[in-house]
């Protein structure tokens, strides 16, 4: 006999809007963002909220519009470091030219994958991943019913990846555009566990390399 859900939550992911500046390697470099950005990811609230909790990388991109959104909502908000971007090492504010002038050997292997030959001082990729998982596991038991995941690129994908099943040299085929709302259904067991579900995957802004 199949379990029944014994409750029904639903987690909205969204990846921050456009960033001020030149696109660059923006990790964990911290950056408010552009005015276009606060009017996409301010169309994403008014169109898939409102929400009883949101979560958010610390990190500025992210933030500013959380805390905005906790104001207008009457609801609270948590920053949790987990859900910043990867790190990208010494590569952190440099486009893509830069690095080719100087460290091209390094940049093709890192386009090849990235998942193998991170950026020089760099976060590696499984110590993302985990981090991000586990930043994950601890929101899915909260017992909130519709939760805001306010984040990165690379988490987004990370989580749907996880979620989803698909293997980390088919990550980059999910293109996470800037504003870009992704709905996760989750349904709780008595007996513990959750059977997870992707409902919505709605495209934001034209995608950048910027993170």
């Amino acid at each position: 006999m199949v379990d029944k859900p014994e409750r029904c939550e639903y987690i909205d992911i969204m990846r921050h809007g456009e960033v001020s500046g030149a696109p660059c390697f923006r990790g964990s470099s911290d950056h408010r963002l552009s005015a276009a950005g606060e009017q996409t990811m301010q169309r994403g609230f008014n169109r898939f909220g409102p929400w009883d909790l949101i979560y958010s990388s610390p990190l500025l991109r992210c933030r500013e519009p959380a805390e905005a959104l906790s104001r207008h909502l009457g609801v609270g908000v948590v920053f949790d470091a987990r859900l910043q971007e990867i790190d990208f090492g010494r590569w952190e504010g440099r486009s893509v030219s830069e690095i080719e002038a100087t460290e091209a050997t390094a940049l093709h292997a890192f386009w090849q994958n990235p998942f193998r030959h991170p950026p020089p001082g760099g976060e590696d990729y499984a110590t993302f991943e985990a981090r991000v998982l586990a930043a994950w596991e601890s929101i899915v038991i909260t017992p909130q019913r519709r939760i805001l995941l306010v984040t990165h690129g690379g988490v987004v994908r990370a989580i749907l990846g996880h979620l989803l099943a698909i293997p980390q040299t088919h990550l980059m085929r999910l293109e996470i555009s800037y504003s870009a709302v992704s709905r996760i259904r989750l349904h709780h067991f008595a007996a513990g566990g959750y059977l997870p579900a992707l409902q919505r995957l709605s495209p934001g802004e034209e995608y950048t390399l910027s993170t």
